[in-house]
């Protein structure tokens, strides 16, 4: 018995007949199950009257159950360091967000000292590749 979440990269002499002859694949899974998963992860914890749990659900396409609890718990933590007494769909919501799209970049802009190093660089002032 075996499980691996990437069956494409395995060593064919793993996988030729003899070997796992029986595949079962489990899907992440749909919309509803992501809401039974997050009623079950949510429901020890103190939540706030705005938390939508079914809009989170919705929001979470791809995710397993390890990715839900994982939310769940990062969003307490959040809450708990902010001081909180209830987890609220904000801090469910940024989580979500930030599990999905990383950590928030502070600024997009090159910054002065950047410009200069650049500026007195030679080879940034050549315009171009060779021809």
């Amino acid at each position: 018995m075996a499980a691996t979440n990437l069956p494409d990269i395995l060593d064919p002499a793993l996988t030729r007949p003899g070997r796992f002859d029986r595949h079962i694949v489990v899907p992440n899974p749909d919309v509803r199950g992501r809401q039974e998963i997050l009623e079950l992860y949510l429901q020890d914890k103190p939540l706030a009257d705005d938390v939508d749990v079914k809009a989170i659900a919705r929001g979470t396409p791809g995710f397993n159950g390890a990715d839900l609890a994982n939310l769940v718990n990062i969003a307490a933590i959040k809450a708990a360091v902010e001081g909180a007494e209830k987890l609220t769909g904000a801090e469910l919501e940024f989580t979500k967000d930030r599990i999905i799209m990383g950590t928030e970049r502070k600024t997009m802009f090159i910054s002065e000292e950047s410009k200069k190093a650049v500026e007195l660089d030679p080879a940034s002032q050549a315009g171009g590749c060779c021809s």
